[in-house]
């Protein structure tokens, strides 16, 4: 039955991306193999010749040229072919037949044979370096949204639609130019039936601004169906179709407004996304003003059209950011780049437009152009790293790369046996190279909070009393926007520093420069910092506690050098680390313990007696990852994900496959982005069904852990899997782990 599920999901999930790739297959074809080859192009709102690519066949006779103004071809006046949406010229007409063309051609009528060239390369040329390729595009975002993005909601439905229909209206639109398979009655038709899909995106974008009552809804729907349909049957006004194009893409806009004055919290997400369609459409525009100025426009019209594969990638960035985990980093410098390529881009034209004829054709203006925009662009991204780096470290103060952070902060404090030397480590080094202007280490050990950092932060604003309890109260690890004007407004994010459930201190940071916002993947480095911190600052307490214990020890001992030579007496900086993760020492009142050397030579749980537990999830499920992590830990086991336990330079699936091979339990945990998809965690789980064929019947080692609703695979079927979401599963999973 299980199996069945799967298939009818899959089938189901394939179905409509697949439909729409055919779509765009079949019109493509039509593009490059059904649509007469002419020999020249024409505009076919205004009749105007924009390239001619085929010699006169007797140079004696007129022949066609750039800006003639199309009268008549053959039979088919240009009133009764603008009217019309399914008569094509040359109807009929085979390659090698002459048809009689009248042009315009400086306010007189000119009559041209002109003898129909059939296929030829520079025309074909000319079709590859169209637009036919960037509904593919929409179609690759729509399709991965599809499969791979989750939940299943309405904006989610929105976009995968807004999507597909996108692609097939540009399709469409190409080929309209030939009139063939009815593209033109097509594309007035997609022009009415975008409308509700545009504007139910737009208005569930980035969250809906209300309840639309359903007659309302089908009203729309049926009116835009009902106007496609005339449409069709021809039985509006040709030009009708723009109303459409209007209200679909001025709607949209209005609803954007409508999110950015009445949907405080998600303004920021609406300003990115404009600030994206930006970049597409003001470079659109000035290429075609300048272009049309410098009289090259037919040559390079389609350089304006290369930013437009952004816009499904700006909706999709600000749709599903906060999900994209350790790859928001990657997609933010990959807009970086594509806004750094497309500015080049509009540089060169600017550069190469004077100096390109309005006759030239479209490859060699395309090359002209494009290589002088890949040249500069290798040789900015070959020395661009360079300049960053050293712009960052010496004008900005950015010491590490946040990439590199944990694993040289990692590194960093294991010889730290200090406080001064952490705390100086923090502020010259991990802060800054956050931008983070404002900040303030607590330390919570004794119960009553000691400043142990403080740096920007005026003295009477620091957080002390009732303050600092409303913000250790406040949700922790999550970003607070300065809008209440409050005593604490100075606080953007708390980060509590907790080893075995006790919290030993919090940081409290505040301004972060440029933007004053601090994004997902920067929370998520700056709490695994302020893990390691947590750890670092336990055992820097336990050498203290030692240290004093061990100094009074040796006062009230008549002599102190025989103490020294027991074994584990003398403790050095690097043993008190050792003995501090090792040994749960009781907490006193700073009196001395009479008794040093025996307590430490009493047998202590070590973490080689604790179980070891092998956590394999998908990258997508790390929010709800990181708390399974952090109960295990907590509760006297060592668990191991690679995020956190991997360290630099090691051989990262050599080490995975040692890892599961010597754990006591595997937790796989299952949800809808890990079942459904092929990679890493599908071969860990193969790892872990051969581990468990060593061990006897009854015994536990793979536990299911079901995150989200949903299939558990076949394979687990006989596993008890635990539901995650139940308020008693931690109990559960700890019983299973034999936590007592």
């Amino acid at each position: 039955m299980i199996r069945n599920i799967h298939k009818n999901w899959y089938l189901t999930e394939l179905f409509l991306p697949l439909l729409t790739l055919m779509l765009l297959i079949f019109f493509t074809l039509g593009i490059f193999l059904w649509a007469p080859y002419l020999g020249f192009y024409f505009n076919p709102t205004t009749g105007q010749v924009s390239g001619v690519f085929v010699p006169a066949s007797d140079p004696n006779q007129p022949t066609l040229q750039v800006d003639d103004v199309i009268q008549k071809i053959g039979p088919l006046t240009w009133d009764e072919y603008h009217k019309s949406g399914d008569k094509p010229f040359f109807e009929g007409v085979q390659p090698g037949n002459s048809v009689e063309i009248v042009v315009k051609r400086a306010d007189k009528p000119v009559t041209i044979q002109w003898v129909l060239p059939g296929f030829n390369f520079v025309e074909l040329r000319e079709r590859l370096l169209g637009i036919w390729w960037i509904p593919y595009i929409f179609w690759l975002c729509g399709t991965f949204t599809q499969l791979f993005m989750r939940p299943k909601d309405l904006r989610w439905r929105f976009f995968v639609l807004f999507n597909y229909l996108t692609a097939i209206w540009l399709i469409v639109g190409d080929l309209s130019l030939w009139r063939i398979l009815a593209s033109s009655l097509l594309l007035h038709a997609l022009s009415w039936l975008v409308v509700p899909f545009y504007w139910g995106f737009h208005w569930a974008f980035p969250k809906p601004l209300g309840h639309v009552p359903r007659p309302v809804t089908m009203l729309l729907f049926v009116s835009s169906v009902a106007l496609a349909l005339a449409e069709m049957f021809q039985t509006l006004p040709r030009q009708a179709y723009a109303l459409g194009v209007l209200l679909a893409f001025g709607g949209s806009i209005v609803f954007l407004f409508a999110h950015l004055i009445w949907q405080r919290d998600y303004r920021r997400e609406v300003q990115r996304l404009g600030l994206v369609l930006a970049i597409i459409l003001i470079p659109l525009l000035l290429l075609m003003s300048v272009l049309a100025y410098f009289g090259s426009l037919s040559a390079m019209a389609p350089l304006a059209f290369l930013p437009l594969p952004l816009m499904p990638a700006a909706y999709f960035y600000s749709i599903y950011r906060d999900r994209l985990g350790n790859f928001e980093l990657r997609a933010n410098r990959a807009i970086s780049i594509c806004v750094f390529l497309i500015f080049l881009l509009i540089v060169d034209v600017f550069v190469s437009a004077p100096f390109l004829p309005a006759q030239v054709v479209s490859e060699t203006a395309l090359i002209v152009v494009l290589s002088n925009t890949v040249c500069a662009a290798m040789v900015a991204i070959l020395v661009f790293p360079h300049f960053q780096a050293w712009l960052e470290r010496h004008v900005l103060g950015i010491r590490l790369p946040q990439e590199k952070l944990p694993e040289a902060y990692a590194a960093r404090i294991l010889t730290s046996t200090t406080l001064l030397s952490l705390t100086s480590f923090l502020q010259d080094q991990v802060f800054p190279s956050f931008l983070i202007k404002q900040f303030v280490f607590l330390g919570m050990q004794t119960g009553t909070p000691k400043y142990l950092l403080i740096v920007g932060v005026p003295e009477d604003i620091i957080p002390s009393g009732d303050n600092l309890s409303i913000l250790i109260s406040s949700q922790p690890g999550k970003y607070h926007p300065p809008e209440n004007k409050t005593s604490n407004d100075w606080v953007r994010l708390v980060l509590p520093l907790i080893v075995d459930d006790e919290l030993l201190g919090i940081w409290l940071l505040g301004q972060h420069d440029p933007d004053d916002v601090y994004s997902r993947s920067e929370i998520l480095v700056l709490q695994t910092l302020a893990d390691q911190t947590a750890i670092a600052f336990s055992n820097i307490l336990h050498i203290e506690h030692l240290q004093a214990i061990y100094q009074t020890d040796n006062k009230q001992d008549e002599n102190p050098y025989e103490k020294i030579s027991q074994p584990n007496a003398a403790l050095t900086d690097q043993t008190a680390i050792a003995v501090s993760n090792t040994l749960h020492i009781e907490k006193t009142d700073n009196k001395p313990d009479e008794n040093l050397s025996e307590k430490i030579s009493q047998p202590k749980e070590t973490p080689v007696d604790k179980p070891k537990v092998f956590i394999s999830y998908c990258k997508e499920d790390f929010e709800k990852i990181k708390e399974i992590y952090s109960i295990i830990q907590a509760n006297n086991c060592i668990p191991w994900i690679d995020k956190f336990d991997l360290i630099p330079g090691q051989d990262w699936e050599m080490e995975i496959h040692n890892s599961i091979k010597t754990s006591n339990f595997f937790l796989a945990c299952l949800s809808e982005n890990s079942v459904s998809k092929h990679g890493y965690f599908q071969k860990e789980l193969k790892k872990a069904y051969e581990i468990l064929e060593e061990y006897p019947d009854g015994a536990i080692y793979l536990i299911p852990i079901r995150l989200d609703e949903c299939i558990v695979p076949i394979a687990l079927a006989k596993k008890q899997w635990l539901d995650w979401s139940h308020s008693d599963a931690k109990e559960k999973l700890l019983r299973a782990l034999g936590v007592k």
